[in-house]
């Protein structure tokens, strides 16, 4: 119903795609449309496929019956809102190609370090306040910050203007994308951006910038009631926010920066970054684990925490891993590691039924012929001869 009622208000083109929910409890599908299988049945509106029909269902985003779909687990623990504007999010996905818009994340190392990571942080608050004020010369001021503590990181990391701006354009207009057609706007749209800014001052999440900066930069060029959707893809969104509200940047940009980083709500951010959590993550990982074979396995990836532990791998939250042994779900509140041999859960709290394992905030449901067996460096699961 949403797609048919602002199918292409947003972007001028459609952005019904199909949409597929798998629910793996009783291993069934429902789709919103039919697929021609002859194993369909319908209820209402909504068509049920056994799930073993498809195996490849793992990503948000993919390709089913030779059609790009958005692939969402009936598990996923969500309100009518967040649901509509993930779907909404990854339908953006689902038809960026034709307006242009590359599918890239690159690596953004440069926002792990504490200078690139204070100088994002600062740029973001300064973003809210100028989505917040009403006022435009207040707004422009605002904007203006941001896009000098830009212009700083961009002179002291020369490879970051392409990395940020590509992934601010894949993943920033589909944050974008679906807060918009969710119906996120006025005091809950700030809201969202206020948790996650605050958030992301306690999380080492640097994958997770783009999203932010990005949409913050679409919705203010919304603000400015020009045709900026024009410009897309060939200008950064930064690029149109500071080309829509008449701001040049480059000149005052150390005064500004030098001057905003003084402030006193400003000047704690640093050591927020250094108090990270990767110490408390090294030592959740470091006795009494479990460890599940790497091998031949599928990510879903939903994370919105990756900290990278050196010589350990790298911690996410919010996944669901499957495999050869089983099926794995870590939910948004909890925590595993993937390293270069293994994938490595804390075992503190961990209870084992027949075939369902459980801990603090995940869940493994193994296989037949597999079971957890213990050495000198913990409990780790394995194959039946």
């Amino acid at each position: 119903k949403l797609s048919e009622k602002k199918d292409t208000q947003l972007w001028g083109i459609s952005m019904d795609v199909p949409v597929i929910i798998v629910d793996r409890e009783h291993q069934v599908l429902y789709l919103d449309r039919p697929s021609g299988d002859p194993n369909e049945a319908k209820y209402e509106n909504v068509f049920i496929l056994p799930l073993d029909t498809t195996s490849e269902l793992i990503e948000p985003v993919s390709t089913w019956h030779g059609q790009k779909c958005v692939v969402m687990d009936l598990s996923r623990s969500s309100g009518r809102k967040e649901l509509m504007a993930f779907i909404a999010h990854e339908s953006f996905h689902c038809v960026q190609d034709q307006l242009g818009i590359e599918a890239s994340n690159p690596s953004l190392p440069h926002l792990s370090t504490i200078q690139g990571r204070t100088l994002m942080q600062v740029e973001l608050m300064e973003l809210l306040k100028a989505m917040e004020q009403e006022n435009l010369e207040l707004k422009t001021n605002h904007i203006k910050n941001a896009l000098c503590l830009r212009t700083i990181r961009y002179r002291n990391f020369k490879d970051a203007r392409p990395v940020e701006g590509k992934t601010e354009m894949n993943e920033g207009l589909a944050q974008y994308t679906g807060l918009t057609r969710a119906g996120y706007s006025g005091e809950a749209l700030l809201n969202e951006y206020r948790i996650a800014i605050r958030n992301f001052q306690h999380i080492q999440n640097e994958a997770g910038y783009p999203y932010y900066s990005g949409s913050l930069y679409a919705f203010l060029n919304d603000q400015s009631g020009k045709h900026w959707k024009k410009h897309l893809p060939k200008t950064y969104l930064h690029e149109i926010t500071a080309s829509v509200y008449g701001i040049d940047a480059e000149k005052t940009a150390e005064h500004v920066v030098d001057e905003l980083l003084l402030k006193d709500e400003y000047k704690d951010i640093s050591s927020l970054f250094m108090a990270n959590s990767v110490e408390e993550l090294t030592a959740l990982f470091s006795t009494n684990i479990l460890k599940l074979p790497l091998k031949e396995i599928q990510v879903q990836f939903r994370s919105n925490l990756v900290v990278s532990i050196p010589d350990k791998g790298t911690v996410y939250n919010n996944i669901v891993v499957t495999g050869d042994w089983g099926r794995l779900n870590v939910t948004r509140e909890g925590r595993v590691l993937i390293s270069k041999d293994a994938i490595v859960l804390n075992a503190d709290s961990m209870k084992a039924g027949d075939k369902h394992v459980k801990g603090e905030n995940w869940i493994l449901e193994m296989n037949d012929d597999w079971e957890i067996s213990v050495n000198e460096d913990g409990q780790y699961l394995e194959k039946h001869n």
